[in-house]
């Protein structure tokens, strides 16, 4: 992408500067396949579209607060039939019932309301 590392020397600590060759690629391509390489681009705790279920419309956005990844959703048979649980495989603490975190979710939207400068700007966008 155009810029040489240089590591330290003497007293200077490692910095980056902007080559004065042509680079090869964009800086957002270069990014996108350094993600690649490292492992970061897979979405994680993320289920292939044909297996998400209605139940858990939260699996893969919601983050545990133990490890900061996804948590994943699954169904458990009870006395009463099923119950779906959001959780995260690697952390035994964090485990929620999905009908609570979805009607905890629902009551924060509910809570949100926009600064009246905003609803102004919204209806005068709307008129134009």
């Amino acid at each position: 992408m155009g810029i040489v590392n240089l590591p330290p020397f003497q007293n200077e600590p490692a910095r980056d500067i902007p080559g004065i060759h042509k680079p090869l690629v964009s800086e957002y391509q270069f990014l996108k396949v350094q993600e690649i390489l490292e492992g970061r681009n897979k979405k994680k705790n993320m289920p292939a579209y044909k297996t998400r279920l209605v139940e858990l419309p939260h699996r893969g956005e919601v983050l545990c607060q133990n490890y900061g990844e996804k948590l994943t959703g699954s169904r458990s048979k009870g006395n009463g039939g099923y119950y779906f649980y959001y959780h995260f495989n690697k952390c035994e603490k964090v485990r929620f019932r999905a009908d609570k975190l979805d009607e905890s979710f629902l009551k924060l939207l509910e809570s949100l309301e926009p600064a009246d400068e905003i609803k102004e700007l919204f209806e005068l966008m709307l008129e134009k």
